[in-house]
């Protein structure tokens, strides 16, 4: 799910200076805790800052201070650190070795390059793609690995007949990772935030129901308010979704909630409860019919909403439509468009989300067939990770969010 330039680390070497030098207010003093010399701690906040277009400290008597960008990068860089720290201990732990002290070797050795590897070999599953996904040769990316795993001190990467895969220690490590690379893309633009220079991002996941209203109403308004920050909409499937969202690829998930919530590390907003209905056509032979049965919409064909969705749970477990002698079932798809055209062109019959097709229902395009639900509500909100600290712009996103929800609701159809 990441864009071109979102694999980059900063020397993980110059951030450690930065905070530490930060902390106890003396280059000297952070020079000597690292065991650098005074003059490449110096240089390497000068690096640091060159690199990330702003000044990160300012001397005061007596002492040297953080500048606002300092202060911001400083905090997402102490996190972004931790977060690697905790990731090399337990995964350290899955390989069955290691201590916290090694976990600190970790982070004294591993370098940029290395943890750009990691990322891209995870996510691609072959070091040619990872190689050209970096713009590197192949040897190379090999040399970084092998690298890498000798700092780890276990196995990371594992030979399999399709490709490469991540042991589960190296599944750890690389969800540590790319939450730190969160963290520090966040640093960056709250750098540009207080600067003025450079753009701000929300990566939102988004599942089919909020995409037709919530989103777009939010998006709109975010882009009036904030004309410099963009808004990156992923969609997929939610185990998809769920993923990147603990990965830190993205930022937050809108959609059907899965309560309780599906992992330890992440926590769910509930904004309104939506309803299910069956819908047809508008020139459906049963549109017109003031008294319709479930039973009478099984002489169509019907569009079932896959059975890992929750309208397709509902259809398969509290309708058991699956059971009738004959199933009326003849497309599987949770593709709106797919669904909108195939109730334009004939007689189908499916069960969606009155919220999703709110448009439609209105102009009298679509019909909500007169068919009592029982059970049908569903919970409809917002999916973040629990440690998640949202920057000032992401936060404004949010509310706007939570903003387009409450507006859906009082237009609900």
């Amino acid at each position: 799910m990441a864009e071109p330039g979102d694999t980059e680390f900063p020397n993980i070497r110059h951030m450690q200076v930065l905070c530490q030098t930060i902390h106890l207010g003396s280059v000297s003093r952070a020079a000597d805790l690292l065991n650098l010399t005074q003059p490449a701690a110096s240089q390497g906040i000068a690096k640091l800052e060159n690199e990330l277009g702003a000044d990160l400290t300012q001397r005061s008597p007596g002492k040297i201070t953080a500048t606002p960008a300092g202060l911001a990068f400083a905090a997402r860089a102490d996190r972004a650190v931790e977060l690697l720290r905790d990731g090399a201990a337990v995964a350290r732990r899955a390989a069955g070795i290691g201590s916290r002290a090694s976990a600190q070797h970790f982070v004294r050795n591993i370098t940029a390059a290395q943890l750009r590897t990691l990322i891209a070999v995870g996510d691609a599953g072959s070091f040619t793609v990872a190689a050209r996904e970096l713009g590197l040769a192949q040897p190379t990316i090999h040399r970084s690995a092998r690298a890498f795993e000798a700092v780890c001190e276990f196995e990371v990467f594992r030979n399999t007949p399709v490709g490469i895969d991540l042991t589960p220690a190296g599944q750890l490590l690389l969800q540590h990772t790319k939450l730190a690379r969160a963290e520090l893309r966040q640093g960056r633009e709250e750098i540009a935030a207080i600067t003025g220079v450079g753009r701000m991002r929300f990566v939102l996941g988004s599942l089919p129901l909020a995409r037709t209203q919530i989103v777009p109403r939010a998006i709109t308004a975010m882009i009036e308010d904030s004309p410099d920050v963009q808004v990156r909409v992923v969609e997929g499937r939610y185990q998809e979704l769920l993923r990147g969202l603990r990965e830190g690829d993205l930022d937050c998930l809108i959609g059907a909630l899965r309560s309780p919530a599906p992992a330890d590390d992440v926590a769910e907003e509930r904004l309104f409860d939506d309803h299910l209905a069956i819908i047809c056509g508008e020139r459906h032979p049963l549109a017109r019919q003031p008294m319709v049965t479930l039973e009478d919409t099984l002489a169509y064909p019907w569009i079932a909403p896959p059975k890992s969705t929750p309208a397709g749970g509902y259809l398969f477990e509290a309708l058991r439509i699956e059971e009738r002698p004959k199933t009326p079932v003849r497309v599987v798809s949770s593709s709106l468009m797919l669904i909108r055209s195939l109730l334009t062109q004939g007689d189908f019959v499916t069960i969606i989300s009155r919220h999703q097709v709110a448009q439609e229902l209105a102009s009298g395009a679509f019909v909500a067939l007169p068919i009592s639900l029982k059970n049908d509500r569903r919970a409809i909100g917002l999916t973040y990770r629990h440690k998640w600290r949202p920057t000032v712009a992401q936060a404004r996103f949010v509310e706007h969010l939570r903003e387009a929800a409450k507006l859906a609701t009082q237009t609900r159809p």
